[in-house]
């Protein structure tokens, strides 16, 4: 097939377009362009079978207003939508977030679930990934992860909550589950994601295993416990998809890639 991809470039676009082309699928050439400004969309090809937008405004280590998460994850997937339906294509794969179900009062989540009302509002048919927390080779180097495996390596201690758990999608599962979903016509919401609640002191064990050895110790931070459970039916039966990198290997992948 035929797809056009918006945020190409970023950490889960670029392992989306490897795994399309993997399995044969064409990519659209096109322009790298601002999302909030309809006005951009009329240099885009339109004779393409798939629409994937995974373009998005995420935390990071800078400060963000709720005004620049809103900017991109709502009004732009909003303008994605509407071009798809005003040029009459008939599909369109939206990408978002479990943190909506796990973590609703996040103004991150808050944006992208305005996001994912927008685009279904538009587009009654268009499948709305909600990918659990992402990791790999190539990630933004801030939260729990890039914590601990820089704390490893430097032989500091790593501090993790005793309470805390998360499920940890290595990117490259999130893009074998968008190429399933380019490839079977399912509509509305599906969750993707490990089906591994991890606690976080379990976290630290593993990076502290991948981690060349350096004098780092675990210090446990007593906290409410914190659950990662979402439902993962449809992934299972209607995208026949289960992940296959398990924590133990993404974070060996990491620490190697970070070991010079």
């Amino acid at each position: 097939m035929r797809v056009l991809l918006f945020g190409g470039d970023g950490f889960l676009g670029t392992a989306i377009k490897k795994a399309l082309r993997r399995s044969g699928h064409t990519i659209a050439n096109i322009p790298r362009i601002d999302i909030t400004d309809y006005a951009n969309f009329k240099v885009l090809p339109t004779d393409v079978d798939v629409v994937i937008n995974c373009a998005a405004k995420i935390p990071s280590t800078a400060p963000l207003h709720y005004a620049e998460l809103e900017k991109v994850n709502a009004d732009g997937a909003k303008n994605v939508a509407e071009w798809v339906r005003t040029n009459r294509m008939t599909r369109l794969i939206h990408c978002s977030t479990a943190s909506i179900l796990l973590r609703p009062d996040n103004e991150y989540a808050i944006s992208k679930r305005k996001g994912e009302e927008e685009v279904l509002k538009i587009l009654p048919d268009a499948t709305i990934m909600r990918f659990s927390a992402l990791y790999g080779e190539g990630m933004q180097w801030f939260g729990v992860i890039p914590t601990f495996v820089d704390a490893a390596l430097l032989g500091k201690k790593i501090k993790a909550s005793s309470g805390a758990r998360a499920d940890f999608l290595h990117v490259e599962d999130a893009a074998r589950s968008v190429v399933l979903a380019v490839e079977k016509r399912i509509s509305g919401i599906v969750n993707v994601a490990s089906g591994v609640e991890t606690p976080i002191v379990e976290l630290a064990s593993i990076v502290l295993s991948a981690a060349p050895k350096s004098g780092a110790s675990i210090e446990i931070i007593n906290s409410p416990l914190s659950r990662a459970i979402i439902d993962i039916t449809r992934m299972k039966k209607e995208l026949d998809f289960e992940p296959s990198i398990s924590i133990q290997e993404g974070i060996r992948r990491i620490t190697q890639s970070k070991v010079v």
